[in-house]
């Protein structure tokens, strides 16, 4: 059988087209958002205009009062108070003053007018977009006691549509990531596989094997050679009423079904812990356990039902089993949108869990299971790929959502994701009575040193940490935080996206890059330093800006972390005998419990004090496997 990796997944097709379509949806982007800003402003100018004078025959009528009973301007007590107090009801005005006769300033206000980007680059006045002033008589019998000097806000509308610009900025970012995996299954479907099934079935052939025929798809000339290959087939097997069709399942076959159904199940990641609180409650249960029961059961579901998968995999088939995950899936998503009470939200989120758990499951052991060694040693990276690309896209959609229509619609469009992702799983994963290709058998193990050891070592001081850490922070403390910072959903979904942007951007490349046992512990320890670092740096400083930054470095750190502990934690599996499926049940246990503590510490203890404890954890912990492993290799034994 032809190599068909080189055709399927191919890095560079799916790097050359994130480079295209970043720059096509960024420059489109950007003009939009410049000719929306200055449209904006230009056709509410007339209006903010006549605002800004109707403003100023205010102040100048309170004022002329005042003067015509004798007062000068300059004597009039209280001024500046007024001025303060009127300007504070008005951002569209920049500035307020009163000057005498002679033009002596006699009081004067002004709101603080950050600096925004057309300001910055100076393009604000080249596109017309500028600040209007008036200066109007203070009369009294036809004589001028002075003048009011009005000042517009030039920033007023970019800073109103600051927010939906930074909305569109994020979905821009959404849309490219699912663009490209739609480009790569259009191209599936229209070129690679119809491809790989007329090479398959003429590699046959050539050593005389009639037996199959092949499905006709793909473009017109693929159609052509799939019907005279067929015709071949029936021609060598006259008997035959009809013959097999032959299948081929690969890896690229999961991509977009499973990038969209994760986008469904994740789609109220950044704000789960806020819909929660909000939720009506049994008077026994806190706050903060309220907040996190949703998060706790969709851990329980997951850590209960992950021993299983492979199981059910075997007897349903990873295609059926797939689609079947999805009418579960798609009624908790909806009962989680109707629910009002946070007892309901928490046992639908737990059946999120549960589908989410079978699903990808079934895309995983498909992966594994569909082509040659080449291909299986690429299937964790796409997986991952697809679980965090999706995870990215459904935060920022739901997070926009929730903000501009209600938690119930977001939740509601996550459900109708899950749908269609499982309508792309139905129609492109093989069906398990097809015939999948198979791989090389996988060579012997190498011996590795203290292979259970070391195995231990990196699951309790490493992975578990990792996995507590976004269990607790990102998923639980950071939002909750920025709610009580001041930001809004939308902005919550901002800020929690930089996380999972970091793991899509970063994490490819560093499990690319760290090949060898050094590599990968050197990106083990930079990424704990990392990490740690920025939870000592969010312990000191409190605001947004500290958690975008936070959020941001954690989730470099555990790019950093994330694939190299994979490959490290596989290979002395591998050495020891011992499954994957103990090593995700101890991951998902270790979430659990700490969720659960860090539920329990904040009736005693700080946020700030819990953060501080992450950052400990995350870097003895990383220090203890370090030294297991150091010394475990030194000692040259075999393994136990």
């Amino acid at each position: 059988m032809p190599d068909r990796s080189a055709i399927t997944d191919a890095p560079h097709v799916r790097a050359r087209m994130l480079a295209v379509l970043t720059v096509f949806i960024s420059v489109t982007v950007l003009l939009f958002s410049m000719v929306t800003l200055v449209s904006f402003d230009r056709a509410i100018s007339p209006e903010l205009h006549q605002r800004t004078r109707l403003i100023g025959d205010i102040i100048r009528a309170k004022v002329e009062q005042s003067v015509a009973t004798g007062i000068p301007v300059e004597a009039i007590a209280g001024l500046d108070k007024y001025l303060a107090t009127t300007i504070g009801q008005f951002p569209e005005i920049q500035h307020l003053a009163v000057v005498s006769r002679r033009g002596v300033l006699v009081a004067e206000a002004a709101n603080e007018i950050r600096p925004t980007l057309l300001s910055r680059i100076g393009l604000d006045a080249r596109l017309g977009v500028e600040a209007a002033t008036f200066s109007l008589p203070i009369l009294v019998r036809n004589d001028m006691a002075g003048a009011v000097t009005v000042t517009g806000s030039a920033q007023f509308a970019e800073t109103r549509l600051r927010n939906v610009l930074l909305d569109v900025s994020v979905l821009a970012l959404a849309v490219l990531l699912a663009g490209v995996e739609l480009a790569l299954a259009i191209a599936a479907a229209s070129i690679w596989k119809p491809l790989s099934g007329i090479n398959g079935l003429l590699t046959m052939q050539r050593v005389g094997v009639y037996t199959h025929v092949i499905r006709p798809a793909g473009i017109g000339l693929f159609r052509r050679l799939a019907r005279r290959l067929n015709g071949y087939s029936a021609a060598a097997q006259r008997g035959a009423v009809s013959l097999p069709v032959l299948r081929f399942a690969e890896l690229v076959d999961i991509r977009f079904a499973l990038f969209v159904f994760v986008a469904g199940t994740e789609i109220a990641a950044s704000f789960l812990p806020v819909y929660a609180l909000d939720a009506a409650r049994p008077g026994w249960l806190t706050d903060n356990l309220a907040a996190a029961l949703p998060l706790a059961c969709y851990l329980v579901a997951v850590m209960v039902v992950s021993p299983f998968g492979a199981r059910l995999v075997a007897r349903w088939g990873a295609s059926r089993l797939f689609a079947l995950a999805t009418l579960p899936t798609m009624v908790s998503l909806m009962i989680m949108a109707l629910a009002s009470d946070v007892l309901w939200i928490a046992l639908a989120r737990g059946g999120v869990g549960i589908g989410y758990a079978i699903a990808s499951i079934s895309c995983q052991e498909y992966a594994l299971r569909s082509g040659n060694r080449d291909e299986v040693s690429q299937a964790s990276g796409t997986f991952l790929a697809m679980i965090y690309g999706g995870t990215f896209c459904g935060s920022v959609l739901g997070g926009v959502l929730a903000q501009h229509f209600g938690f119930a619609l977001a939740i509601g469009m996550g459900a109708l994701l899950v749908l269609a992702g499982g309508a792309s799983g139905y129609v492109t994963m093989t069906p398990a009575g097809g015939r999948m290709t198979q791989g090389a058998a996988p060579a012997q193990a190498p011996a590795v040193p203290h292979a259970r050891r070391r195995y231990l070592a990196l699951t309790i001081g490493v992975a578990i940490p990792l996995n507590l850490v976004t269990a607790v922070f990102v998923w639980y403390l950071a939002p909750l935080q920025l709610v009580r910072l001041g930001a809004d959903t939308s902005e919550t979904a901002r800020v929690i996206m930089l996380y999972y942007l970091a793991q899509i951007m970063l994490g490819g490349l560093v499990t690319r890059s760290a090949r060898d046992d050094g590599s990968r512990w050197l990106a083990l320890g930079v990424g704990a330093l990392v990490v740690a670092g920025a939870f000592i740096a969010l312990s000191r400083h409190d605001g947004i800006g500290a958690m975008v930054i936070g959020t941001a470095a954690v989730g470099i750190g555990h790019a950093l972390l994330r694939g190299p502990l994979l490959a490290l934690v596989t290979r002395m599996a591998q050495g020891a005998g011992i499954g994957l499926s103990r090593f995700r049940i101890a991951e998902r246990l270790g979430a659990l419990t700490g969720l659960l503590l860090t539920t329990i510490a904040q009736a005693q203890v700080s946020t700030a004090e819990i953060v501080k404890a992450l950052a400990l954890m995350v870097l003895m912990g990383a220090i203890l496997a370090g030294i297991v492993d150091r010394a475990s290799r030194r000692s040259g034994r075999t393994p136990q």
